[in-house]
């Protein structure tokens, strides 16, 4: 049953495919230029994780990469803390 709403759906896409007489080109629907951004993929990345519940990070290099990891672990609750360690049974 699935697979066939698949293939009408894809059916439905070949159908109503339209060439025009432009070479081709890749674009990006992150930003609204066209072209590809490493922030808007980021800023994607951090909106899909806000709506999973997902914690996001911004990793900064001004600050060193332990400090980066400890912040991460922290949010995550995954510090080896006596509390989180009772709390998880270890």
């Amino acid at each position: 049953m699935e697979q066939l709403r698949e293939i009408q759906m894809l059916s439905n896409g070949v159908n109503t495919f339209h060439s025009a007489d432009q070479s081709d080109r890749w674009v990006c629907n992150l930003s609204s230029d066209g072209v590809f951004h490493v922030n808007a993929l980021r800023t994607q990345i951090d909106r899909r994780n806000m709506m999973s519940g997902e914690v996001s990070i911004k990793w900064t290099h001004e600050v060193p990469l332990k400090v980066n990891y400890f912040i991460w672990r922290e949010k995550l609750d995954r510090l080896p803390t006596a509390c989180a360690l009772t709390r998880r049974g270890i």
